[in-house]
């Protein structure tokens, strides 16, 4: 009996000791998983810089229905641009169909809605407001290559302050990560307005946040050059230099900047960090 006990007692112990080293090995284990986790490899990486997206105001529920064209801002306009009576086309019909649809797409029926934007679009094709609405509509479901169809559709026909909407289709696209897509809308808003430094500011900004800055300072570069007077351009290519290890070259920019618009915080911030203005 009593070498029995003995011999269960080695035993226990035996296992408690495999039990301590294999709890030591787990735990070395997840120790380092932790630091991978982490990504220590024994290099602190700095930051990337900020690209700060260009402000797009939100507008209240009904300010951006009547962008959208869900909702005719001003009957003498809409009497305006009718067609005359040989063109073929309903105008009448179409601005019917096209407040339909904005009342279905309020209500949350984006199925009955798409089918009243297509009706109006039917009944005069040279009709811009169902055009842009549907293809908000389209993007909403992810159908995204008809959606970009129509929306250059409308800027064809003559949407209102175009630069300003291909930036905010954009600008939507970047949010939802399809950086693709936003990519190709910037890229042909460019080629249509070469001259616009809204675009390019944002163009610089898009590449900068998937990692280019070779094409963001260039876009950026750009931008400066058209509209002088905008500080986000001076503090993005900034950005975008220092990233390329121009640290000197994002000085004598911000430096510009700041002569531009002395009262800049941002821009003093960012070259106090940098070890003050370009002499």
């Amino acid at each position: 009996m009593q070498r029995n006990r003995q011999t269960n007692r080695r035993l226990w112990l035996f296992a408690g000791g495999v039990i301590v080293i294999v709890m030591a090995l787990v735990w070395s284990v997840i120790s380092r998983d932790g630091e991978n986790c982490g990504g220590s490899i024994g290099v602190k990486l700095e930051p990337p810089p900020q690209f700060k997206l260009p402000a797009v105001d939100e507008d209240p529920a009904l300010t951006e229905m009547r962008e959208l064209g869900y909702i005719v801002v001003d009957e003498t306009d809409a009497q305006a641009e009718t067609p005359t009576a040989d063109s073929g086309h309903d105008r009448v019909s179409a601005r019917r169909l096209q407040n339909l649809g904005a009342s279905l797409a309020g209500a949350g029926d984006l199925v009955a809605a798409e089918e009243a934007f297509r009706g109006a679009i039917a009944a005069d094709p040279t009709y811009r407001p169902p055009h842009y609405a549907l293809s908000k509509l389209l993007r909403l479901t992810d159908r995204f290559d008809e959606a970009d169809r129509e929306f250059w559709i409308s800027v064809d026909i003559g949407v209102g302050e175009p630069e300003s909407s291909i930036v905010k289709v954009a600008t939507e696209y970047r949010s939802r990560g399809e950086f693709e897509r936003a990519g190709k809308i910037l890229d042909e808003g460019r080629r249509r307005y070469p001259e616009s430094g809204d675009i390019w500011l944002h163009f610089g900004a898009f590449f900068g946040e998937i990692g280019d800055y070779e094409k963001a300072a260039r876009c950026l570069q750009r931008a400066i050059s058209l509209a002088p007077d905008d500080p986000l351009a001076y503090r993005n290519l900034a950005a975008a230099q220092v990233a390329l290890g121009d640290r000197e070259g994002a000085r004598r920019t911000l430096t510009d900047g700041l002569r531009r618009d002395p009262k800049n915080k941002e821009i003093e911030r960012m070259l106090a960090e940098l070890g003050g203005s370009e002499r």
